[in-house]
């Protein structure tokens, strides 16, 4: 990957950050997280982005 095509990348995830900061979380996480009744245990967010999810799973 060219110097060019790295910043590029960059600014194109910086610009899907700020879209996503301080959103809730995806519908289909707090449908799922209300099905398991108050189960706990370990979960994965394996996205990248604001970290809408993985906050809600905390």
């Amino acid at each position: 990957m060219s110097e060019d095509e790295r910043e590029d990348e960059q600014e194109r995830w910086g610009r899907h950050q700020e879209k996503t900061f301080e959103k809730p979380a995806h519908d289909t996480l707090l449908k799922a997280i209300k099905n398991f009744n108050g189960f706990t245990g370990y979960s994965i967010d394996l996205g990248c982005g604001s970290g809408m999810d993985t906050l809600e799973l905390l």
